[in-house]
C-alpha cells in the first residue's frame, strides 16, 4: 500500500515539475550588458531562437550570417545545474553547425541570468565578465 501511495504521488509532482521548467523558457527576455546596451533573446516553443542587440535581429527560421543561410535553435539540458543551453547554428546549405554554450539559472520565473564565454567553452560559473541578468517581458 506504502508503494502505491508513493507512486501516486510522487510521479505527478515530478511530472508537474518537468513541464513548468519546458514552458519556463518561452518567451522574450530583456537584458542590459555591462556597457548598458539593451538586447533580447526570444526562446519559441517551436525550438527556435532570436537575439535582437542595437535593434538588430539574429536568429530565427532563416536569416544570414557572413553571405549563408543559417537557422539558429536551442537545446537545454535540465539535469545538470545550472541548467544548460546550447544556442545552435546551422547552415541551411551545408547542415553544418555551430553551437554557442550557456549556462543559465532562474532566479524567478521571470528573471533569469545567463553566461557564456563566447567560445566552444562553456562556463561553470556566473561572474561580471561573462553574465547577464534577463527579465521576461512577455
Amino acid at each position: 500500500m506504502k508503494k502505491l501511495f508513493v507512486l501516486f504521488v510522487l510521479i505527478p509532482l515530478f511530472s508537474f515539475n518537468s513541464s513548468i521548467s519546458d514552458e519556463q523558457i518561452i518567451g522574450k527576455w530583456e537584458g542590459k550588458d555591462e556597457k548598458t546596451k539593451v538586447g533580447a533573446i526570444i526562446f519559441r516553443d517551436d525550438g527556435y531562437v532570436t537575439v535582437e542587440i542595437d535593434g538588430q535581429a539574429f536568429g530565427g527560421e532563416e536569416f544570414e550570417l557572413e553571405g549563408n543561410r543559417v537557422s539558429m535553435t536551442y537545446e537545454i539540458n535540465r539535469k545538470v545545474n545550472p541548467i544548460e543551453i546550447d544556442f545552435i547554428i546551422t547552415s541551411l546549405d551545408t547542415k553544418t553547425e555551430m553551437r554557442m554554450l550557456i549556462i543559465a539559472e532562474f532566479k524567478d520565473k521571470d528573471t533569469m541570468t545567463i553566461a557564456s564565454n563566447f567560445n566552444e567553452v562553456r562556463p561553470t560559473e556566473f561572474n561580471i565578465k561573462n553574465s547577464i541578468k534577463l527579465h521576461r517581458i512577455h
